[in-house]
């Protein structure tokens, strides 16, 4: 996003056009958030430029989303919004989510799977149900 002008508001009219205000109700609403929506781009912090760039990525429709150095800059609450939306948008569109972090207690919201590595070695690999799927299976 180098080199982009404007606003959050209008990048996103730009790239999705009238999917734009439902983007702003998914993330962009309700207390500080809100007003990111009408802020410049060159005036974001690298949480809030983070989250735009995932909020990008994730509503470009991907059928395989690959997020490197995940969470680094982002808040608590940001963290749980934006886990609770790629963990949706695994199940409901079917999109294969593969996120790395050096922070993988910030994961848990938003893996069903996490492959730890130890100097380039897999040294673990945990699977967590979801509530939703342990339910179903009764």
């Amino acid at each position: 996003m180098a080199g982009v002008g404007g606003t959050v508001k209008t990048f996103l009219k730009v790239r999705f056009g009238d999917r734009a205000q439902q983007i702003q109700k998914q993330y962009y609403s309700g207390g500080p958030r809100s007003s990111e929506w009408d802020s410049p781009i060159s005036t974001l912090s690298r949480g809030q430029m983070e989250k735009l760039c995932l909020v990008s990525g994730v509503e470009s429709d991907p059928k395989v989303l690959l997020i490197d150095d995940y969470g680094s800059h982002l808040d608590f609450d940001t963290m749980r919004d934006l886990n609770k939306k790629l963990s949706h948008v695994a199940r409901s569109r079917g999109v294969t989510v593969i996120l790395a972090s050096s922070r993988p207690k910030d994961l848990r919201g938003a893996v069903s799977v996490q492959v730890s590595l130890d100097n380039g070695h897999l040294s673990q690999v945990r699977s967590f149900k979801r509530k939703e799927q342990s339910r179903s299976r009764r």
